[in-house]
C-alpha cells in the first residue's frame, strides 16, 4: 500500500520542510511498480475535494513569496473545519472503496502486490 503525493508543480514550501523530494503522478507510479514487479490492484487520486485549494495556495505562493509562512504551515484543523472536511472526505473514501478512481487529487493511493 502506498500514499504518495501528487503532482510536481505543487511542490512547495511546506514540502521541503516535511523533507518531500518529489510529487508523483498516478501513471508514474504505475509504471514504477510494474517495472518493480508488482501487480497493481487499485491506483487513485485521493483527497480531490481540497485539490483546488492547494492549487490556489500554490498560486499565492508563486505570486506573492511572502505569503507563504516559513516552514511547514500544517497545522492541526479547528474542530469546526474537521467537522466540514470529515464528510466530503469520507464521501471520498466511500467512492475509493467502491472500486472507483478519481481523476485528480492531492495524494495518489496505490494497492499492489509483488509477483
Amino acid at each position: 500500500m502506498l500514499r504518495l503525493p501528487a503532482y510536481q508543480f505543487l511542490l512547495r514550501r511546506h514540502d521541503r520542510e516535511v523533507h518531500t523530494r518529489r510529487r508523483y503522478t498516478a501513471g508514474h507510479v504505475r509504471v514504477l511498480l510494474r517495472a518493480s514487479g508488482y501487480v497493481i490492484e487499485r491506483c487513485s487520486y485521493i483527497n480531490t475535494v481540497l485539490f483546488p485549494l492547494a492549487v490556489a495556495q500554490q498560486l499565492a505562493e508563486r505570486a506573492l513569496p511572502t505569503f507563504a509562512p516559513h516552514g511547514s504551515n500544517l497545522l492541526p484543523p479547528t474542530t469546526a473545519l474537521n467537522e466540514v472536511l470529515r464528510w466530503p472526505l469520507a464521501a471520498e473514501a466511500a467512492w475509493i472503496a467502491c472500486g472507483q478512481t478519481f481523476p485528480f487529487g492531492l495524494s495518489i493511493v496505490s494497492l499492489a502486490q509483488k509477483l
